[in-house]
């Protein structure tokens, strides 16, 4: 069950919403740096207080057959996520619309329903390699090294996804 938490997190990032307005109209921009499948990268979480970074954490990527979350980014707009189980089955399968970089590619717009999302995203590795950032300005709790439950005024997750 632990592995799985990671894979739902990133999920999540895809998930979570910065609301824009009630138009749900996708806005023109690039589609050919995303189309194809890509998998779960790993997740790296940066905890602030008082606006210093007090604690780094890190999710491995899991092992191919350890309920990887894979990407389906197509070429008419939609996309799914997909978490599979380490049994094949879906523990988790989500299909979203109107997907577009925006924004010199720094901006990944999608569409879930009537909510719009623009998810900041960075590329590198010859743009095989993908970075989407999610950040919370709501208190949060972590487990520290030590094993400790500590808490924080933000959070800032870095959620890897990579090109198969």
């Amino acid at each position: 069950m632990k592995k799985l938490i990671p894979l739902i997190i990133i999920a999540t990032v895809f998930a979570s919403c910065s609301k824009k307005s009630d138009d749900t109209a996708t806005p023109t921009g690039n589609t050919t740096l995303m189309i194809g499948k890509w998998k779960d990268g790993g997740e790296t979480d940066l905890y602030y207080k008082n606006g210093k970074l007090v604690y780094t954490g890190t999710i491995a990527a899991p092992a191919p057959a350890n309920s990887p979350a894979l990407y389906q980014f197509n070429s008419d707009g939609t996309f799914t996520v997909s978490i599979l189980q380490g049994n094949g089955s879906y523990l988790l399968s989500a299909t979203y619309t109107g997907w577009v970089l925006t924004d010199s590619n720094t901006y990944l717009h999608y569409v879930s329903g009537s909510t719009v999302t623009d998810k900041p995203i960075s590329f590198s590795n010859n743009n095989n390699t993908a970075v989407l950032t999610t950040n919370s300005t709501n208190s949060v709790t972590y487990t520290d090294n030590s094993g400790a439950t500590q808490s924080a005024d933000s959070e800032t997750t870095l959620s890897t996804i990579v090109r198969q």
